[in-house]
């Protein structure tokens, strides 16, 4: 008997792999560094403002029939091509996998220790090193491939691997809850850390913006109900239905709930750091001090140790498949013939890939944790993605698009920047017909509160990177 699982849940399934991912395994220690009060009070205001951002993209994609590529069409049907490159960089610095570097070399340094008793690899020199050796001779090789469709299919088990540290982590604190003991050593209650570590209000302000890139769904909603409208034949309105379900009812409560559950977990059964001798070993055993990477925490069991190398797998063939849209948003961007089928195309997507891999491999080296990467890709014009976009469709909702073209057969709106590729900047199609529209008056009220909104999101933005930048130098 063959089991069919609702739409709705079939749709959150994609989503919930947009919001799971290896910054989760970084979770428990963001909520050590902030405190669990901070961290509570920023993943509500995350969920409730994501929530408030994708109620207007799934409205301006419902009043338009679902006719928008991407949300990059959607914005800049309304204010511009400008908006184009301002949103393409934003989803460029979200999409860089530079955490999938980290993970991959982080675990298979502490898989190897573990297994082979090679120690050396968990210095810090070792440990660049590998990051080089993992991204150069494994993850950029794979990238040379034409197709990604069956990496892609591979990198959707991420999300399972994902689960199964949450879990493996669940499992080991009630473990310890029940005997007194982790990994069979005595484990005594970490202190509750309430408030930031150390009282550094500078790291609380630094993961503003990583919050938000939690719930990262902004450009997927606009790409899936489009999809489900002109390739599977669904009717805007059950699109929207479904949509609306899968998000609001299953993604979000899913995700809020185990972001806060793990953080609390983490907060619970970690300490902040270990006491340690002169030669750098820890004197007191049974302290279980909290990583980045929230499996290395427990190095020497072999069931972390199976998970962490499952989990290097997949992100290894995930590397290339967050790299390929990157690599034809450049393309597309600089109006690089790019095309894969082509010797000179093949070579031109091949450079950008590799340059784009340079770049995240610079910036892996100099940042240490995931939880430092992930906040730093956020902060990069994180916001107008994450924020911002949302906040712009709010102000524009109920007015018929500026920059677009009526066709007179069928009356579809065809966007002038719309056209090959997800994330496409291509060329105006030909007018065919004007439709003078007259548009509904914004009131002045809105308009103040749409201007505070975008000063509010900006300075937020500023702040974050500025405490993390502060953060490094001082």
């Amino acid at each position: 008997m063959k089991i069919k699982l609702p739409l709705s849940v079939q749709i959150s399934f994609t989503f919930l792999n947009c919001c799971f991912g290896s910054g989760l395994l970084a979770i428990p220690q963001i909520a050590i560094k902030i405190g669990i009060v901070y961290f509570i009070l920023f993943n509500i205001i995350a969920a409730l403002f994501s929530g408030f951002c994708f109620v207007f993209i799934i409205k301006q994609q419902e009043v338009n029939k679902c006719r928008y590529k991407t949300l990059t069409n959607m914005i800049s049907a309304h204010y511009g091509k400008y908006w184009i490159f301002m949103l393409d960089l934003s989803i460029i610095f979200c999409l860089l996998p530079v955490s999938y570097i980290a993970v991959s070399a982080d675990s298979i340094a502490d898989a190897f220790s573990t297994l082979f008793g090679l120690t050396m690899l968990k210095e810090k020199g070792w440990k660049i090193g590998l990051k080089f050796i993992c991204t150069l001779c494994i993850m950029y090789p794979l990238t040379l491939l034409k197709t990604i469709k069956l990496l892609n299919f591979i990198s959707s088990f991420c999300i399972i691997f994902v689960f199964f540290t949450v879990f493996y982590v669940l499992i080991q604190f009630i473990i310890w809850q029940s005997t007194g003991n982790i990994l069979g050593q005595p484990h005594s209650q970490p202190r509750l850390q309430v408030m930031p570590l150390n009282n550094d209000y500078f790291t609380v302000f630094s993961f503003i913006c990583m919050f938000m890139s939690l719930y990262s769904m902004s450009a997927t909603i606009p790409c899936i109900m489009r999809e489900y409208v002109h390739d599977f034949g669904l009717t805007v309105e059950q699109t929207v239905k479904e949509i609306k379900r899968a998000v609001f009812y299953i993604t979000i409560p899913i995700a809020f709930t185990v972001y806060t559950g793990f953080g609390l977990v983490g907060v619970l059964l970690f300490n902040s750091h270990c006491e340690m001798d002169q030669s750098n070993n820890q004197i007191d055993y049974g302290c279980f001090s909290i990583q980045s990477n929230v499996l290395l925490a427990f190095t020497g069991d072999i069931s972390a140790t199976v998970i962490e190398l499952l989990f290097s797998l997949v992100v290894f063939v995930s590397f290339p498949c967050m790299l390929y849209p990157i690599r034809k948003s450049i393309a597309d961007f600089f109006k690089i013939d790019a095309n894969v089928n082509t010797k000179k195309g093949y070579l031109k997507f091949n450079l950008i890939g590799f340059i784009v891999t340079i770049i995240c491999l610079i910036i892996c080296s100099f940042l240490n944790g995931i939880d430092e990467i992930q906040s730093f890709t956020a902060n990069l014009l994180g916001i107008v993605l994450y924020g911002l976009s949302g906040v712009m469709l709010w102000y524009k909702i109920g007015r018929t698009p500026i920059h677009q073209i009526n066709v007179i057969d069928d009356a579809e709106q065809v966007l002038l920047d719309e056209g090959q590729g997800e994330y496409s900047q291509n060329q105006e199609q030909p007018l065919i017909e004007e439709q003078i529209v007259i548009q509904p008056q914004i009131k002045k009220t809105r308009t103040v509160i749409f201007w505070i909104a975008v000063v509010i999101l900006i300075s937020l933005n500023c702040l974050a990177l500025g405490s993390q930048v502060y953060g490094w130098v001082r």
